[in-house]
């Protein structure tokens, strides 16, 4: 059952402005320092990088962070009642997620009146189950995220499409994210903004199947030093366009790929959730277990390639818990034809991602549904319906000329959407005009599954 603790969620939330003073030193699990580690504060959106000795330091004058919603809107939740008010009349929808992110039932959906209304729950959601309420009142769309153990919620609004921003509440505290290449991502709640957090990574396991890329950082590093790279052609119904997009992100320990096919090409929509594929044809599951996959040189300044072969979608491993896994340049339909497999720190895709880190295990014969647009499916709010393949080299490859580019001359995908398996590309420039943009409706390079770490209470400073 629901705790019976007043749960407030503010929909007009000031966080009160602090100083930030946080250090601490990032340390490998025997106890040698760490350096080059990217470290975060999620609530303050800031960013820092370990010296030589492993040490890291926030100071951050005041910030405040603030959410919009809708004027005269108050929104509680006690002892199974949802209480709210309404400063004019709106259509009111309210409904629960667990950890996996699937939609475990909803408590309202009808349009009210101005005023204060009081509605029963319809279901009995535990405690333990509960993650995060989706509360949509008119056009705006907020996610609350439960934390049993504090008693509170936090929230996050959609502030664009596909662009969820999360926000803190006034707890006085925040999340610290640790990553390195090689090591696997640590969050830890700290219970204040003054004093020292110290943090140990484990190294990355290094299992044969795809890695997702919070766990190895990959995310992390795309979004922070990620430069995009464009490859265009023809599609089957004769409209040149960008077909591939490859971001590279340089950094102290590594350079990461990731490459993203336009969905006019490819995606992973399938079985009844498929968009844009030919009725007749169609597109299934097996069809991205089949064959697809993507071609690939990496090249070092001087020319000299340091990786060519091909990298996995999605093949069958017993090693994954929904029987499927990429498997990168190691197997199914990846190979490596250059390049020492050593150098590899770890791969990955975003149909991996789909069925194993965020959880959607069953969903190998029907994607879920969506537009055109590719608009989130709030029962499924973590599936990415882009195509995508990543690929993390050890810097050291790259030898003392660094990172030269990533060539590549033609893609294929078995089948395609406009009946033209492959296509030759070539290099070019970014699409000038956002609505030219077939990778506009991309999510957020680097989505974490907002599920509360430990509390790590800090010491005063």
């Amino acid at each position: 059952m629901l705790k019976t603790c007043l749960i407030i969620l503010v929909l007009n939330l000031l966080v009160s402005a602090q100083v930030v003073d946080l250090c601490g030193t990032v340390k490998n699990s025997n106890g040698d320092a760490l350096p080059n580690v990217d470290v975060f504060l999620e609530g303050q959106n800031a960013h820092t990088v370990t010296d030589s000795k492993g040490y890291y330091h926030f100071q951050l004058l005041p910030v405040v962070h603030g959410i919009s919603s809708p004027s005269g809107v108050n929104f509680r939740m006690k002892n199974g009642v949802i209480s709210f008010a309404l400063s004019k009349q709106a259509p009111v929808s309210v409904d629960f997620f667990g950890v996996n992110g699937k939609r475990i039932g909803g408590a309202v959906e009808r349009v009210f009146s101005e005023g204060t209304h009081n509605v029963a729950l319809p279901i009995m959601v535990s405690s333990a189950a509960l993650n995060v309420l989706r509360v949509k009142i008119g056009p705006s769309v907020s996610l609350y995220k439960y934390i049993p153990d504090l008693g509170v919620v936090q929230p996050s609004v959609k502030t664009e499409r596909n662009d969820f921003r999360l926000f803190k509440t006034a707890l006085s505290a925040d999340t610290l994210r640790a990553s390195k290449a090689g090591y696997k991502t640590e969050r830890i709640s700290v219970s204040q903004l003054k004093g020292t957090a110290d943090v140990i990574l484990d190294s990355l396991e290094n299992s044969g199947i795809g890695s997702n890329p919070v766990d190895d950082g990959s995310g992390d590093r795309l979004k922070q030093y990620g430069q995009a790279q464009y490859f265009w052609g023809e599609l089957g119904n004769g409209s040149f366009e960008p077909i591939v997009r490859i971001t590279h992100a340089v950094s102290a320990d590594a350079v990461d790929i990731e490459i993203t096919f336009n969905p006019h090409f490819v995606d992973n929509t399938y079985g009844t959730g498929s968009i844009g594929w030919p009725h007749k044809r169609g597109h299934t599951f097996n069809d991205l277990v089949g064959s697809d996959h993507v071609e690939l040189s990496v090249v070092n300044g001087d020319g000299n390639t340091v990786f060519y072969g091909k990298l996995d979608l999605i093949s069958r491993s017993e090693k994954a818990a929904s029987g499927y896994a990429c498997l990168g340049p190691f197997g199914g339909d990846g190979e490596i034809k250059t390049g020492d497999p050593s150098t590899i720190i770890s791969f990955g895709g975003s149909l991996d991602d789909n069925l194993n880190y965020y959880g959607y295990s069953d969903m190998t014969v029907n994607s879920p549904q969506t537009d055109s647009t590719y608009s989130v499916n709030p029962d499924y709010p973590y599936w990415n319906y882009y195509v995508q393949y990543r690929l993390t080299l050890d810097i050291d490859v790259f030898g003392n000329s660094g990172y030269g580019e990533v060539h590549m001359t033609s893609v294929h995908a078995s089948p395609a959407k406009e009946d033209k398996e492959t296509i030759i590309v070539e290099d070019g420039p970014p699409p000038e005009r956002e609505i030219d943009n077939p990778f506009r409706f991309l999510p957020p390079t680097n989505i974490t599954i907002p599920d509360p770490p430990d509390t790590t209470i800090v010491p005063p400073a």
